[in-house]
């Protein structure tokens, strides 16, 4: 049975832990100190091993309290401040977990909340004991749990338990954890329903978790996998939400995240992949800010042994890899973010070729391939690989606001070229004409700036290349304003002492290499003995930007010429690219 009490060697056991405990927080009850034992490890820069030794321990003496002292029903309802309003949706989804299901459903009731919640538990039809054991709480905790046991398999059919629960969730905020996993803090809700209560900004919060091999044989958690302040985050940058996943480390496991209870815009993207994981923690970002909690391993993910693993199965994760990545470049480019479907576009092409080949001679899984065959069918098809392969050119001169611009785009989220790789590619070919490598290179990202891109001629070669192309020529108030900006720059960074560059200067210095600034100014078509003559500089930055805005003249969507200090400039640019932006104004004007 699922609900028991101790023998003798499980008080015994008991007993050992609570001896260790006491030398680690002598001053607190006995059942309390494996949290604070847990916390204090994922702190701390312990050996690993004896954080394995000591966080197993942890983890037995609360599984082994849950077993044993379990509340009433009445017990948690009367903690709760108001039942009027249901904070939290606790969904927990099951398959074939009758040894695990009973700890997942403690670690839910032995929460100590002030906020209120019910439980929904979705047996997709197992064929063990899970149903019995979750029938078994539901009589304990009829308030609480609301079973869903289906007769038959609906993953296997193109249903996801995970999206059924969520159209019956009553919740303010929704908590999930697999069936064979377990939460491990009991302030688990009270922690994350308070940051969201803190923070309407925020759309999901997540905290760490243990990762734990187990060996089937055995009873008892005999490996910790892993342990550490790191573990489960996002690189984020926090300024900017919509940063937030694409570049990741490892994605917050269901068991570590809480969210608002809100219609989801990518559902039906969920639906066509194996397992929607990765696109709702990916998608999810662009609904509001992502917090992290730190220092709080609120979790147990069991990591199941991986060796049992058939050649076919490697082969449908291979396939569902892919899966992943093409239908979050496609659901990023029907929600209007190309930057991020560019992304995942490239990652799922560098997988394209072998998957071909697998799904030739793959028989299984007949719903979700079919859905594989249609993400291909869009990878390549016209319109949106005109969207999605689009370069942006900032082809300004310097001095008029470029490097803004380039971070503009960057806090959008597009992929910016590398500046100096494009400044070697200027120095080996540009000059000799050769725009073959400068135009090989910008495969390698979206959007470029400066040198070569904004030399004279660069951007009809370009324009040529890259048919579906956007141009952005910024400009400043007037030729004037330039020629001081520009001699203000050089003066700081070539001059002696603050004072004008001489030829002798610009030869002498050593940016990128020796004698590129010289070539730079030269470029101009000054002399050694007036290399800034004032006259020279105005007549060349009037001419080019004469020159692109004529070669455009019939074109008005492809080129923008853009002056970032007058008012709506970001706005004029935002619409230009065609994306959604949370910001108003560019990172900095120059």
């Amino acid at each position: 049975m699922a609900i028991s009490t101790p023998d003798k060697t499980q008080v015994s056991f008991i007993s050992n832990l609570y001896e260790d405990s006491l030398k680690s927080f002598p001053q607190v009850h006995f059942f309390d100190r494996a949290f604070l034992l847990l916390k204090d490890i994922a702190s701390s820069s312990k050996n690993q091993k004896l954080k394995r030794k000591a966080a197993n321990q942890a983890i037995q003496t609360i599984v082994q309290k849950r077993k044993f002292n379990l509340p009433e029903e009445e017990e948690i309802l009367a903690s709760w401040e108001n039942s009027e309003e249901l904070m939290v949706t606790i969904i927990c989804t099951a398959f074939n977990h009758g040894k695990y299901i009973a700890d997942a459903i403690n670690g839910f009731i032995f929460q100590k909340t002030k906020y209120s919640y019910e439980i929904i538990i979705h047996d997709d039809a197992s064929t063990d004991t899970t149903p019995d054991v979750i029938l078994e709480y539901q009589q304990k905790y009829p308030n609480l749990i609301r079973p869903i046991l289906q007769k038959e398999n609906i993953h296997s059919k193109g249903k996801k338990p995970v999206l059924e629960c969520l159209k019956i969730a009553k919740g303010k905020y929704i908590a999930n954890c697999d069936g064979d996993d377990f939460w491990i803090m009991d302030n688990k809700i009270e922690s994350q329903v308070s940051i969201l209560e803190n923070n309407s900004n925020a759309f999901f919060c997540y905290h760490q978790t243990i990762f734990m091999h187990e060996d089937h044989e055995e009873a008892n958690f005999k490996v910790l996998d892993r342990i550490t302040a790191q573990t489960e985050r996002y690189e984020i940058d926090y300024k900017n939400k919509n940063r937030v996943i694409l570049r990741k480390i490892d994605l917050p496991r269901a068991s570590t995240r809480m969210f608002r209870n809100k219609k989801l815009p990518y559902d039906y993207v969920i639906n066509k992949v194996l397992a929607g994981d990765q696109i709702h923690a990916s998608a999810s970002a662009l609904l509001g800010e992502v917090i992290e909690i730190k220092n709080f391993p609120g979790s147990v993910f069991r990591k199941n042994n991986e060796s049992t693993w058939t050649p076919l199965h490697k082969n449908l994760r291979t396939i569902y890899s892919f899966s992943v990545q093409a239908w979050l470049s496609i659901l990023y480019y029907e929600m209007g973010y190309p930057q991020y479907a560019f992304y995942f576009y490239n990652r799922a092409k560098s997988g394209l070729t072998s998957v071909n080949k697998l799904l030739d001679s793959f028989d299984g899984c007949g719903h979700y391939i079919k859905h594989v065959h249609e993400a291909i069918e869009i990878l390549n098809s016209h319109d949106y690989r005109n969207v999605i392969e689009r370069k942006y050119f900032c082809i300004g001169r310097n001095d008029t606001g470029t490097t803004a611009l380039k971070k503009a785009f960057a806090q959008l989220g597009f992929a910016v070229g590398d500046q100096r790789a494009a400044i070697a590619l200027a120095d080996q070919h540009y000059y000799g004409g050769n725009f073959s490598e400068i135009i090989l290179y910008c495969r390698s990202a979206q959007v470029f700036q400066d040198a070569p891109f904004s030399f004279p001629e660069t951007f009809k070669h370009l324009d040529a290349a890259y048919k579906n192309s956007k141009f952005v020529l910024t400009v400043c108030d007037d030729a004037e304003q330039w020629y001081k900006s520009l001699i203000r720059r050089h003066s700081k960074i070539y001059g002696k002492e603050g004072n004008i560059p001489t030829a002798e200067n610009l030869k002498t210095a050593n940016y990128y290499r020796k004698g590129w600034a010289y070539h730079i100014v030269k470029f101009y078509g000054t002399s050694d003995k007036d290399p800034y003559n004032k006259k020279t500089l105005i007549d060349h930055y009037n001419k080019y930007n004469q020159d692109v805005i004529n070669y455009f003249k019939e074109r008005s969507n492809d080129l923008l010429v853009l002056n970032l200090a007058e008012a709506g400039s970001y706005k004029k640019f935002v619409e230009f690219v065609g994306v959604k932006s949370p910001f108003y104004a560019f990172p900095h004007e120059k």
